[in-house]
């Protein structure tokens, strides 16, 4: 018997962002050993050629073409969305690309899976409309959190279902040897001016952070999420700027998603600005204190009844907060509860992949 052939969109196990390698991971777990498994996304490219705008959207209205016919010869098709990509917030082009490949696999007869994910913000009548016309075109709709069930039925789409992320669906779960002291990750999204928080608040928190923790003598380290050398947004240069600048602050330099994980692990708590970062440490049972930057934080957080997110945006923050969380002893039973919890989610949606 031939095995199940299984394309996996919008994640990519190689991508110099941990966080979509833990969410293709995740997938490729839940799915049989036998299965095989292919992923397509922005620098991965199908058979055919890449997955772009164009070839999508003709694909998705067209009755024939390439695109069409090599996503007709997978068994299942399975769209991961990124893990928040399916969103009009990011752009019109962004949001396009998710849509064209939803209905691209529905019109070759092979409408997918939604996999549990951030659905929306849909910022307009029209969006919210082309929202709801890809999720009744898809097999099944998951949501990985309780806003974004709830944006779906707004939107009009009823048969939505509550998962969770895909991170608590990793097998490989390193062994918690806490000798790594506070794990802090910094975002070079946030370091620079963007348009979701105060660069120079965040650069004072992390600042901060690191200096009570050598104040104390307590260790403290830095963990890169996104390794994109080069790009906007790549955490590891900031993070050797940093380890420049505090001589007792240790770099950690990893190139897998298995490494970072075993660093997490080692991690007495992680104070982290990426969400697949504090995702991770929960994941594996460890301690986090999100420092959020939008929405998708906090509902993802408290489904798991993980009451622990810092929001950078607030008015209120203080990183005096983070510092008090940080010794909270607390804190450690609060992530393995937030562990079960979003484990028990996630075997929910596996039960998909029985059917």
């Amino acid at each position: 018997m031939s095995p199940v052939k299984v394309l996996v969109l919008w994640a990519d196990p190689d991508s110099p962002n941990l966080g979509v390698r833990a969410l293709a991971q995740g997938i490729r777990d839940l799915l049989p050993d036998s299965a095989s498994v292919t992923f397509a996304s922005h620098r991965k490219p199908l058979d055919s050629g890449s997955l772009s705008l164009k070839r999508l959207g003709i694909a998705a209205v067209w009755p024939w073409g390439q695109v069409k016919s090599e996503l007709a010869q997978y068994d299942l098709i399975i769209d991961v969305g990124e893990g928040d990509s399916f969103a009009s917030i990011y752009g019109a082009k962004r949001f396009a690309k998710m849509l064209a490949g939803k209905l691209a696999a529905a019109n070759a007869r092979r409408p997918p899976i939604l996999a549990p994910q951030t659905l929306g913000p849909w910022e307009s009548a029209w969006s919210r409309s082309a929202g709801r016309l890809a999720m009744k075109k898809a097999k099944a709709v998951w949501a990985r959190d309780s806003d974004s069930l709830a944006r779906a039925r707004a939107a009009g789409f009823e048969g939505v279902m509550l998962g969770s992320d895909l991170v608590f669906a990793i097998r490989d779960q390193p062994e918690r040897t806490p000798s790594n002291g506070l794990v802090l990750n910094v975002s070079g999204l946030l370091w620079e001016e963007n348009r979701h928080v105060d660069s120079r608040v965040y650069q004072a928190t992390v600042r901060t952070i690191i200096e009570k923790q050598i104040e104390r003598g307590s260790p403290v380290s830095l963990l890169p999420h996104v390794l994109a050398g080069g790009e906007r947004d790549d955490d590891t240069e900031i993070s050797e700027m940093l380890g420049s600048e505090y001589p007792d602050l240790k770099v950690h330099r990893p190139t897998t998603l298995g490494a970072a994980r075993s660093i997490v692990a080692g991690a007495t708590v992680l104070v982290g600005s990426r969400m697949h970062a504090c995702l991770n440490a929960l994941s594996l049972g460890v301690p986090t204190v999100p420092l959020a930057y939008s929405d998708k934080f906090d509902s993802l957080f408290r489904d798991l009844g993980y009451n622990h997110v810092l929001d950078l945006r607030s008015n209120d923050f203080r990183v005096e907060a983070v510092l008090d969380l940080v010794g909270d002893n607390q804190l450690a039973i609060s992530a393995r509860r937030a562990r079960a919890e979003g484990q028990r989610r996630i075997a929910k949606f596996a039960i998909e992949f029985g059917e």
